[in-house]
């Protein structure tokens, strides 16, 4: 079953971490101006939102720099 674009972006809204929201947003947005598909931006969208919310509340996706803090993250879980 595919899920639409917009079922995508209502969850982002479950997405505990207020900033990790506006960076999903705002890559949404530059995905639109660069005229990329609404598939890729799907696809996309459920990646980013699953990862951010596998990070939780307290771990912004501007702070996952390198593949330690991946593993580092993966780890405390």
């Amino acid at each position: 079953m595919t899920v639409r674009l917009s079922t995508t972006l209502n969850n982002v809204g479950s997405i505990s971490n207020d900033g990790n929201k506006e960076i999903i947003l705002r890559f949404f947005d530059f995905m639109k101006r660069i005229g990329t598909s609404e598939r890729y931006q799907n696809n996309n969208l459920k990646a980013i939102i699953s990862y951010s919310k596998f990070l939780g509340p307290s771990v912004s996706l501007d702070n996952v720099k390198t593949k330690t803090k991946l593993l580092h993250s993966w780890i405390q879980k």
